[in-house]
């Protein structure tokens, strides 16, 4: 856990001022210059409070819902992989690319490799990095 706190707070460090930035003493944030708007956010990661670049705030939905459906398509690979196993009933293929094309191909990928479910089919081997 110390790994990862110590790699996002590299990632969202203190950084240098630009020509066109200032440092605002109230909320200790950079901000344009010319139009006094932040390009810093402060959110809260892992419980710790960090700043990040606006460009991420900005897209917290869309990150949410990736990091969201990136999970689900994760553990639907592992249940179908289990069911295999068990010589259970199966969950549908185009239920597995399906969640793979809403955005979930990172964790479909990982899944597949990390469980070795789906890696002799050319549909995912080729299809899933495509995506």
């Amino acid at each position: 856990m110390n790994q990862i706190t110590g790699t996002i707070q590299n990632i969202f460090s203190d950084r240098p001022l630009q020509e066109d930035e200032y440092r605002n003493e109230s909320d200790n944030l950079i901000h344009c210059a010319k139009c006094k708007t932040p390009r810093q956010h402060h959110v809260v990661v892992l419980g710790k409070e960090m700043v990040v670049p606006i460009r991420f705030a900005e897209h917290r939905i869309l990150l949410i819902y990736l990091g969201v459906i990136n999970l689900v398509t994760f553990i639907v690979f592992a249940i179908d992989k289990a069911n295999a196993r068990a010589n259970r009933s199966r969950i549908r293929i185009v239920t597995l690319l399906g969640l793979s094309f809403a955005g979930g191909s990172v964790g479909g990928l990982i899944s597949m490799y990390l469980f070795r479910h789906k890696t002799q089919k050319d549909y995912f081997t080729v299809g899933m990095p495509l995506i």
